[in-house]
C-alpha cells in the first residue's frame, strides 16, 4: 500500500476545467477523492470516468450549509 492510498482530497468544483484537471491528477496518485460541484450530470459523468476511488456531492461552494454537509459525508 503506498501513502497516496491513506489520502484524501477534496476538490470544488470538479465537473469540469480547472476543478477536472486537478481530480485527475490526484486519482492517478491514488488518493480517494471528495468530489462537489454544482452540476449533477457532469459530476456524475465525470466522477465514473475517475480512475480511482471517489465519492461525489452536489453542493455550491457560496451555500455554506451544503459544504458542512458534503463534508459530513464525506468523512463518515
Amino acid at each position: 500500500m503506498t501513502a497516496a492510498a491513506n489520502r484524501h482530497v477534496v476538490i470544488t468544483g470538479a465537473s469540469g476545467g480547472l476543478g477536472a484537471a486537478i481530480a485527475r491528477h490526484y486519482a492517478a496518485s491514488g488518493v480517494t477523492l471528495g468530489l462537489i460541484a454544482r452540476r449533477r450530470y457532469e459530476l456524475e459523468r465525470f466522477a465514473e470516468a475517475c480512475a480511482g476511488p471517489c465519492a461525489t456531492h452536489v453542493a455550491d461552494v457560496r451555500d455554506s450549509a451544503s459544504l458542512r454537509v458534503a463534508a459530513a459525508d464525506f468523512t463518515g
